[in-house]
């Protein structure tokens, strides 16, 4: 028998994915009023008493659409300079992830910095600059964010939205100053353990209509063996800060498994891949971990700068799961978070739905934030028509409110 049919056959027997539905109170998206993050409010995210955390006018609408064009257009110069055989300015480029037959195109353009997922992968196919390259577009792309329009600093092109100076903080640097304001550890930007080099606090993102990007059927399912290939590759990784190792492991579609009391951390570099490619979205997870009320935990910091006309809404499943046995007897079910083929998300999709599991929706416009946990499964949404610009953090809550909270990309 293998790996595969044991656990599928465990599920059949002990299986219920009713019982990691969240209690009916965590049901809810907690909505600021303040324009600003609340130290409440985040202290029941981290808990993983609401679903997630929406602050209406984080940025205001101007200044969004203004930033929102400035990436737009630096994506497309950056296209035209690499079809040109200049490579291409600036960080960015395609936002590969990892599925079961290795990193591959998705229908997300990054802008404004290259994610350190996919450094790291162009260092583990043996390109040695990519990680120094990382470093050296993070510095230069932190601070032409700041000097884009729309941002206060006005950039080449002028003054921003309310003219030069502090008028107003750009999207990532707000969200940085007021996690450390508001959390007890304070906050701070993820270093390089060896050179105390940045990381990037975020990286933009650009997603077009399904109009322009190709039909899911060109999609394939995996190998029928692949869930019980996995390729473990932590002592091969270069030194990484702590909130990173568990996220970059090279895996296939299927299960790690670690001897650490802590319950198995699986590695996707996933972050909403093909929203676009089909209409209900890649229901995914950026860490299949357990949600623990005291940490640790991964989160997601989403600012939103343009939106589509129509649809583009963010799908939340209130499930967790918190104990060992849990995972072993749901795990068939929950690989198929790592999978964005059409079969394993109609098969994960069924499965939610037979089990009663709610689903929430947020319809996010531009200037908000949204944060949410990152290992609760969620979907964006697919839209025909438009453009979806936006800025993606990731935030590591370590176990303890009086340690600092970790901002990287």
């Amino acid at each position: 028998m293998s790996r595969r049919q044991a656990f599928e056959m465990l599920e059949r027997r002990f299986g219920a994915l009713s019982d990691l539905i969240e209690p009916r109170p965590y049901h809810r998206i907690v909505e600021s009023s303040s324009g600003s993050l609340e130290r409440a409010h985040l202290e029941q995210l981290f808990s993983h008493q609401c679903a997630a955390v929406l602050v209406p006018g984080f940025v205001d609408p101007a200044a969004a659409a203004q930033l929102a064009r400035a990436l737009v257009a630096r994506d497309q110069q950056r296209q035209a300079d690499a079809a040109s055989g200049g490579g291409g300015k600036g960080g960015g480029g395609n936002w590969t992830v990892a599925t079961g037959r290795g990193m591959e195109s998705s229908d997300v353009r990054s802008v404004g910095g290259t994610p350190f997922a996919l450094a790291f992968d162009q260092a583990q196919q043996g390109d040695p600059d990519a990680l120094p390259r990382y470093f050296d577009e993070a510095s230069a792309e932190i601070k032409w964010m700041r000097s884009c329009p729309g941002t206060g600093g006005g950039g080449p092109g002028g003054p921003g939205a309310f003219g030069r100076g502090w008028s107003w903080l750009p999207p990532l640097d707000k969200l940085r100053l007021e996690l450390d304001e508001e959390w007890p550890g304070g906050a701070s930007l993820l270093k390089d353990p060896k050179t105390g080099r940045p990381f990037l606090p975020g990286v933009g993102r650009v997603m077009v209509s399904s109009s322009h990007t190709h039909s899911p059927t060109q999609a394939s399912d995996p190998p029928p063996d692949s869930l019980a290939s996995v390729r473990h590759t932590r002592n091969n990784m270069p030194k990484l800060p702590r909130p990173l190792i568990t996220r970059f492991l090279t895996v296939s579609r299927g299960y790690v498994f670690k001897d650490s009391p802590l319950l198995p951390h699986l590695s996707l570099c996933l972050s909403q891949s093909g929203p676009t490619r089909w209409s209900e979205g890649f229901a995914h997870v950026d860490e299949l971990a357990p949600l623990l009320a005291s940490g640790p935990g991964l989160f997601s910091a989403n600012v939103y700068l343009q939106t589509p006309p129509t649809g583009g809404e963010l799908h939340i499943w209130p499930i967790a799961w918190r104990k060992r046995w849990d995972f072993y007897r749901h795990a068939a079910t929950l690989s198929l978070l790592t999978d964005p083929s059409q079969a394993a998300q109609r098969e994960l999709r069924l499965g939610l739905r037979r089990a009663g599991v709610p689903l929430l929706r947020v319809a996010p416009k531009p200037g908000d934030l949204l944060l949410l946990c990152a290992q609760r499964p969620h979907a964006v949404q697919g839209f025909p028509l438009g453009t979806r610009v936006s800025l993606q953090a990731f935030i590591t809550r370590p176990k303890g409110n009086e340690h600092p909270l970790v901002i990287d990309n």
